[in-house]
Formats: structure tokens, sequence, C-alpha cells
């Protein structure tokens, strides 16, 4: 039996899509019991993590905090990204001190911006960005904190993933057709056969379909959106997700979960289907 959502918003900034993004989340923490019991023990806290403060929740206000003034156990984000062309904002020697002030939102790059968002409107208050967390011009402090960043990405509550783009100027949310996405509603008269090929990767075998009603819907999903997209083709990433407890992708048409118990999408919200046609009442 089929499992998806009949209609989607037309864009990953709505609330539908933030309120299924909260779902997931929720159900990783409270009902995985493989993901519950992966969350480190430990009280880990990264050597520097940015502040996100303020009651409006598209307003806040942003500070870089050392380890020395944050709490002893603190929940935080963190952001897997694709540098891009450009770095309009980063930590330096120069800028550390006011930094730990203030830094300014309209500074930083759109997807810097749209994560600061996403966690300050689900109630994360703390989220690590390499960029401005890592002194950019001090090679001491790049040795020091790459040594950690394992640990950083396995102690986060949460990893935040600009997965549709290459570059940090198109931000994580976007625009899209939402009929483009949906499962294609068919109605069968006679009993066929359909190759496996395709789902397989192998020499073709058939199997049978009864008359009825199904859905058409596309076996690749997963595979161009998370797998083959622009950030995840690169090598840093896969330690980042493989140590993540879990994982929100930000695609370019829809947004992914990705945990240790489950891989679904926001057409297919309790898991991403692995036959190109499934039926349905």
């Amino acid at each position: 039996m089929i499992h998806f959502e009949p209609t989607l918003s037309p864009s990953t900034a709505s609330n539908e899509s933030m309120m299924q993004a909260d779902k997931w989340f929720k159900e990783c923490l409270e009902i995985h019991e493989g993901c519950s019991s992966a969350l480190p023990k430990s009280n880990f806290v990264p050597s520097r993590l940015i502040e996100i403060r303020g009651t409006d929740v598209n307003s806040p206000s942003i500070r870089l905090q050392e380890k020395s003034t944050l709490p002893a156990k603190v929940s935080y984000a963190t952001l897997s990204h694709c540098w891009g062309t450009s770095m309009p904002f980063k930590l330096t020697l120069q800028n550390l001190v006011a930094c730990k002030e203030d830094i300014p939102m309209h500074s930083l790059t759109k997807v810097f911006q749209d994560a600061i968002y996403f966690a300050h409107r689900s109630g994360t208050h703390y989220i690590w960005i390499d960029s401005l967390c890592i002194i950019q011009d001090s090679p001491q402090d790049w040795t020091s904190e790459s040594s950690t960043m394992g640990a950083i990405y396995h102690h986060s509550i949460l990893n935040i993933a600009a997965t549709g783009f290459a570059d940090g100027a198109n931000g994580l949310f976007v625009k899209r057709d939402p009929n483009i996405l949906l499962p294609i509603a068919v109605r069968i008269d006679e009993d066929i056969y359909l190759s496996t090929k395709r789902e397989t990767n192998k020499d073709a075998r058939y199997k049978p379909v009864r008359n009825g009603n199904y859905y058409l819907v596309d076996t690749y999903t997963w595979k161009e959106g998370v797998d083959e997209s622009p950030l995840c083709k690169r090598g840093w990433v896969a330690q980042e997700r493989a140590l993540s407890v879990c994982t929100l992708h930000f695609g370019k048409e829809q947004l992914f979960w990705e945990c240790m118990c489950t891989n679904a999408s926001e057409v297919f919200p309790k898991g991403i289907q692995k036959g190109t046609i499934t039926s349905h009442p």
C-alpha cells in the first residue's frame, strides 16, 4: 500500500513543509529506538557555536559564543553546504571579538541565513557553521578544529543539509510545481507483467501486476534528489551524513529526511517507495 501526501505546498519554506520536518524530527527522537540509542551520551561541546536569539522567528539576531561561555550541555544543529564561488562573511582573527557581540545577518550568504532561520523556528538556539566557527585565517585553529569535526557532527541534534545547490547564494528553500512531484494515479484493467530491470539494475525479470488502481512512482527520487545532488557529490559530506544521527536535506524540489531508521521525502513522508508501481484503494 502506498503512503504519500495528496497535496504539496508550492514552496519548501511553507508552514506545511516546516511541520513535516518537525514531525520527522520528533518521530526520530521519540519513536525510533535505533536513532535515540545512537545519540551520544557524552557532554561534548564544540569550541564555538553561533547563538541564535530573539523572540521573532523571522528576525533572529546571532553572535559567536566560545565554549567557555556555553552551557555544560547544549543542543545544537550543524550545517552541511557547498561553499560556492564566494564567501562574503567569515570568521577571522580581525573580526573575532566583534563577532562575539553581534554578527550582522545581512552580511551572510543566503544559505546561512536560511539555516539560522530554520534552526530558530524549530526551537534550536545554537548552530555550528564551519566558516563562522573556525577562524579562517588561522592555520593553528584550522588544525585544531578539523580534528574534532567528526565529533561536532556526531553530537549534533540535527544536521541541516543544503542538498539542492552547489552555491550558498541559492539558500535552502525553493518554489516548485507540486503537480510535477506527485505520483500518477492509473487504472489497469487487465493483468500485466512489469520488468524489474530498472528497480534492480540486473537482467530483466518480470513481476505480475493484477488489474486495479495504482500509482506510478519515481524510483529514482532518493538517488537523484540526495545521492546524486550537488552537495552529496562532495567527499567530506559522506562523513557528515554518516556521523550525523539525522539529516534534513533541503533538496532542489522537496525536503528529504535521512536517519538511521528512515529515508523519507515530502511526497513519501513515511518512507521512500522502492517499486515503480504500487497499489492504492
